[in-house]
This record gives C-alpha cells, structure tokens and sequence, in this order.
C-alpha cells in the first residue's frame, strides 16, 4: 500500500513537472512573438558609417578584419540608432576575439558642437563572440542630441621598422540620438521589473540600443555559470553575411556547441527574434563574452 502511495506521488511529480516545462516553453514562446522591433525614422543619414582599416601589408590587425558593430544599418550604409540613456553600450561581434593587453579606444563626438572625449585603455583578452564597451565616463549625452561614434583597435605590427605600417587601426563607426522617453512609457519602464518586458518596450519604441543592452546583460547574468564556445569553423570563419547589414562576404555562419541558456528561455528567444528582425540573425546563437575591460597592468 504504501508502495503504491509513493509510486503514484512520483507519477504526480513528473506530470506536474512536465505541465511547468510545457507552461514555461509556451510563455517563452508567447514572450518571443510578442517582441517585435519598429526601426525608427532615421535622421540625416550623411555622418560616416561602416568600417575603415588603414593600409599598409599584413599585420596583427588581421583578427580584427570582420569585427561588426552590432546596429542596425540604414539604407545609406550608416550605422544608427537610438538610446535614452545618457552612456549607453555599444555591442561588438569579433569572431576571433581580443588579444591580451590589445589597445583599444572608443570616442565620441558631438555632432552639433564637434565636441570629443575617448577611453583609450589596454584590453583583458576576450574569447569569440559578442562582447561590448560603454561609451565613456566623460560622455553625457544630451537628449535630443546625435553623436557620431568610433570604436578602434590600435593593432601594432610585429616588425615596426616600417614608419608608414607602424599602426593600422581597424575602426568601426555609426551614429546615436538620445531621445526623451514620453511619459506612458516612461512610467511602464519604470513600473516593469521583467528584463524581457522592458527590452519589448524598446524594442517596439524602435529604441535599439536599450533593447540590446537590457537583453544582453541579462544574458549574460545567465550564463556566468555556464560554458559557451565557438567551434573552429566559426573561429576562423572570417566573413559572416548579414543581408541588409554586411559582415564581409563570406557565406560561413557561427556554430555553438552549447547554449548561453536554455532554448526555451524568454530572455533568449527575445535576444533571438531582435537580432533576426535587426537583420542579424547568424549572431543569435553566438555566445556572449564580458565585456571589454582594461587589463590589470594596462597603461
């Protein structure tokens, strides 16, 4: 008798089990269709945009050839997109990472004024993926202000006899417009204490920075506990295309081998859906890295 109680309370375990997991994967997926990404109306599109490399023969640059910043691009190629925070994150794909004690710098200039402040520091090496760098301590952007941002990798040859080759730097370039939130959604922002449901609220307000910085940093506290990483196909795979928004023109797409979180997760499936709706959808499955931070003995 009391054999046959505790095997019908492991049946009624497992069911209930399986009705939460069913439960949850449904309100994950209803989370994910929700999430839907409006693009803004852009402004002026004829700040610069894209990428430069500087010339010169092959240098440690090279593993910074396909770096992309993750924004979505405008017809004319430019790079834009809007924030309401006053120091906002810009996000960075880098298939092959960042070298240990690698300088990078991210500037920032006044559209309006010609106004520029920059963080130049020595970065902690970074492993393939998605990682990310605030604008700088210094920057305070202005509502109703738009900026023109760069975000370069001083990468230094390894024989510097060469004067004119000494420093090639890759630079990724866009635009950003603070704009002022209006107060119904200002007040749901605040009220909201869901991640997923704040990164929606951006994302259908077509706000592109917020909605990928509140999705990715709850990611990333995710997975801190977990192990994510690129297979060598995706490592040294060199161009992934993008449709609209280009990362080289290779056909080569990333590859996991395990997941920053479980696929039914909500915070997942929205990072997922805004990425593919931004027209980057090869990046939904890359894992994230921490973001970019200055090496212990940096200068």
């Amino acid at each position: 008798m009391q054999a046959n109680v505790q095997a019908n309370a492991q049946v009624n375990a497992q069911v209930n089990a399986q009705v939460e997991l069913n439960g949850r994967a449904q309100n994950s997926s209803s989370l994910a269709q929700s999430l839907q990404w409006d693009p803004p109306t852009p402004p002026n599109s004829g700040e610069p945009g894209g990428r430069g490399q500087g010339g010169g023969s092959r240098t440690q640059c090279d593993r910074y050839a396909n770096l992309q910043a993750i924004v979505p691009p405008l017809p004319s190629k430019v790079q834009w997109g809007q924030t309401v925070s006053d120091r906002p994150t810009l996000w960075i794909y880098a298939p092959e990472g960042f070298a240990d004690q690698e300088m990078v710098e991210i500037r920032l200039k006044d559209s309006a004024t010609g106004t520029l402040v920059k963080q130049q520091f020595q970065t902690k090496a970074i492993g393939p993926g998605i990682t990310s760098i605030a604008f700088p301590n210094q920057a305070a952007l202005k509502v109703g202000q738009s900026y023109q941002w760069f975000f370069s990798v001083q990468c230094q040859r390894p024989d510097i006899s060469d004067a004119d080759t000494i420093n090639t730097p890759i630079i990724l370039r866009g635009s950003i417009t603070r704009i002022a939130l209006k107060l119904p959604i200002g007040q749901q922002l605040r009220q909201q204490k869901d991640p997923v449901q704040k990164a929606m609220i951006y994302a259908k307000k077509g706000i592109w920075f917020d909605a990928l910085t509140t999705l990715g940093q709850l990611l990333r506290s995710q997975t801190t506990s977990q192990t994510t990483t690129l297979q060598p196909s995706a490592v040294s795979m060199g161009t992934v295309s993008m449709g609209t928004g280009s990362m080289g023109t290779g056909s080569s797409k990333p590859q996991r081998t395990a997941s920053p979180q479980t696929p039914d997760s909500p915070g997942q499936m929205a990072w997922k859906q805004l990425l593919d709706q931004a027209g980057f959808a090869p990046l939904a499955t890359v894992p994230l890295q921490p973001e970019l931070a200055p090496a212990q003995n940096s200068r």
